[in-house]
């Protein structure tokens, strides 16, 4: 079970990676990064964070929010690049834009450390 869900890591890692051509950190950093404790309120804090963040919250249709899987994004742009490792979640929504009319479904990804949100890629981000 324990390869499988590292294998899994690194499938995920290898995607994040590759969209924004940052290179993948090495395996040992992976296997002795603290990725903090796993978010029990991850979804109540996704649906916070839009009814913030867009127009029309209330035109939100959630396809999925994942279950948290550890994870890392990279910051290239800040602090001079690095990682921010913690427990990945996916959130995948249609919503209004500023017209009214719905844009399609876009994949968030959220990263987390217990209860705190670190980072938000947005389906824009690089």
């Amino acid at each position: 079970m324990r390869s499988r869900q590292s294998v899994s890591l690194l499938i995920l890692v290898a995607i994040l990676v590759c969209s924004c051509a940052t290179p993948l950190p090495p395996a040992d950093q992976l296997a002795r990064a603290d990725y903090g404790a796993q978010p029990k309120q991850h979804e109540k804090m996704i649906r916070e964070y839009f009814a913030r963040t867009l127009r029309d919250p209330y035109s939100i249709v959630y396809r999925e929010i994942t279950q948290p899987e550890k994870g890392v994004i990279t910051n290239a742009f800040i602090d001079g690049g690095g990682y921010n490792y913690g427990w990945l979640v996916n959130a995948t929504i249609n919503a209004k834009n500023v017209y009214g009319g719905y844009v399609g479904y876009k994949t968030y990804n959220f990263l987390f450390r217990g209860e705190d949100l670190v980072t938000v890629k947005t389906p824009d981000s690089p």
